[in-house]
């Protein structure tokens, strides 16, 4: 049987914005953002484990994750961290900043972050990399050959 995370019986969830965000990316040296929807079915928002296991990875390149619910849905957040050995905070984007309609939500995370606009045709990313607060990558689902990539030629 599965171990459970500290996050099965309480979790806490830990507002952030665009702001916050780039000065952590500052601070971090080596930052991983993913945004998390956590009422998603599909494999990837399902298992959050992978990312958990990411970090260990890269341990020794002081790669830090920051994992962001797109939503403050409590429910489905607790549901998909009761059975994932998840020791990582989960944050949620501030509605106050943000406003609380997702593509919106998206739209202006991107806008900041990037300090590009993108149209309806490209959609909006899921992971961003930052180092030393520079933005240097970002795209949807994060592959683990793109991340050893940046860790082994960026931080070398």
């Amino acid at each position: 049987m599965p171990k459970k995370g500290r996050n099965a019986e309480k979790v806490n969830l830990y507002e952030i914005n665009s702001p916050q965000i780039s000065n952590l990316a500052k601070q971090e040296g080596f930052l991983w953002l993913h945004i998390w929807n956590p009422c998603c079915s599909g494999s990837s928002c399902i298992n959050i484990q992978p990312f958990e296991d990411e970090l260990y990875k890269h341990e020794n390149k002081n790669l830090r994750l920051l994992f962001v619910s797109e939503s403050y849905d409590f429910r489905c957040i607790n549901w998909m961290t009761s059975n994932a050995h998840f020791e990582h905070p989960i944050y949620v984007l501030e509605d106050a900043y943000y406003g609380h309609k997702c593509k919106g939500i998206r739209q202006k995370l991107q806008a900041d972050l990037t300090k590009k606009e993108y149209g309806k045709k490209e959609g909006y990313f899921d992971d961003y990399v930052f180092i030393d607060g520079e933005w240097i990558y970002s795209g949807w689902g994060m592959k683990p050959s793109v991340l050893d990539s940046l860790a082994n030629t960026i931080l070398n």
